[in-house]
């Protein structure tokens, strides 16, 4: 069997990760989460895969193929004789994590246990989310515009544009399965390869994905994934804002300015939740009861998203160039709460009079 892409870019650990996954442990785990799941992501194996061989390299465990699977036995061996060494061991381990990164690497080591009928004490705290600090659309447009290469710009553009995470965007979805649909062209994503892991799309104007083709085509990569090379972009991106503008620019970034967007608009919120790789929770089980149809989402995101979406033509959802919809909601909101508060004084006023 040959290495896909994303085995590819493990490198010189490729072949230290099969030795892992070809463990009887690890089968049986994923075994147990294609059992309740339906399906396994191409991710959830890599990132299971690394959580395994960062505790065995954590405990100095000599890597092969039944290192799981000995470590599972013996830790089952020290529980019926009162003895949590294992369980301390994970706890260290939790304990001294510097990086968010290995406290998932513990949550995964906590799975493949309890799927082997070996539980583990220890607890996982969730790590808290970071509020990010919004950059102004001007900020934006100048770093944008101060980019070297047009491969920088275009990356940019992607992400401003699609919603989904950058792994599924640039490296493990192929321009292959991009479908022209008029002015817009939907991107489909194989479900394994995404972290929701279910059959979702998002949706690019036309004109970027042929400028994104062109350029593809250019670098020799036909209709394979446009930007194989997108966490070495997104650095030289990074880099060029904090040192020019002190702004801190990563590719989470974009998908995030894109959710704020989407929230200032009439857009249904399931529908930029679907287009961003999210289960849609409103409603009474909307992820599995909603219709899906293309047409209308192509519709609605040209309607509600294209025109604040561009990074070299900023618009604010609240400032349109142009009477819509929005418009007219925003200003109903706007005179329903001058309403409200002339009611409120109105209301004060007569009590004043009333105690007079």
């Amino acid at each position: 069997m040959g290495k896909s892409g994303a085995d590819k870019r493990w490198g010189a650990g490729y072949a230290i990760r099969q030795t892992i996954q070809r463990d009887q442990a690890f089968q049986d785990y994923l075994a147990d989460l294609k059992t309740r799941r339906g399906r396994i992501s191409k991710i959830t194996v890599m990132q299971a895969t690394s959580g395994t061989l960062g505790f065995l390299r954590y405990l100095g465990r000599e890597i092969t193929d039944t290192a799981l699977s000995e470590l599972i036995k013996e830790t089952r061996g020290q529980h019926r004789n009162d003895d949590f060494t294992t369980d301390k061991a994970l706890r260290r381990y939790i304990a001294e994590a510097k990086v968010a990164t290995q406290l998932k690497h513990a949550s995964y080591m906590k799975g493949i246990f309890k799927a082997n009928g070996c539980p583990l004490t220890a607890s996982v705290p969730q790590p808290k989310p970071t509020k990010t600090k919004r950059i102004s659309p001007g900020i934006l447009k100048a770093i944008y515009e101060a980019l070297p290469r047009d491969e920088l710009r275009l990356i940019m553009d992607y992400l401003a544009h699609a919603a989904e995470r950058r792994a599924a965007l640039c490296a493990l979805t192929p321009i292959g399965a991009w479908e022209d649909a008029g002015d817009f062209t939907i991107i489909r994503f194989d479900p394994t390869t995404t972290k929701v892991n279910y059959e979702h799309i998002s949706i690019i104007p036309k004109s970027l994905a042929d400028a994104i083709r062109e350029y593809a085509r250019s670098a020799g990569r036909g209709t394979d994934a446009p930007f194989p090379n997108y966490v070495t972009l997104w650095r030289e991106i990074t880099k060029l804002a904090t040192q020019r503008f002190g702004t801190r620019l990563t590719a989470t970034y974009m998908r995030k300015r894109f959710l704020s967007i989407a929230k200032q608009t009439p857009m249904p919120p399931n529908d930029w939740d679907f287009l961003a790789g999210h289960k849609q929770k409103v409603g009474n089980y909307a992820h599995h009861y909603q219709l899906e149809d293309d047409a209308q989402l192509v519709e609605e995101y040209g309607k509600y998203l294209t025109p604040f979406l561009s990074i070299s033509d900023p618009r604010e959802p609240d400032n349109p160039r142009e009477p819509s919809l929005y418009t007219e909601l925003a200003q109903l909101r706007r005179e329903n709460q001058e309403l409200k508060e002339q009611l409120l004084k109105l209301t004060k006023l007569l009590t004043e009079r009333l105690l007079t």
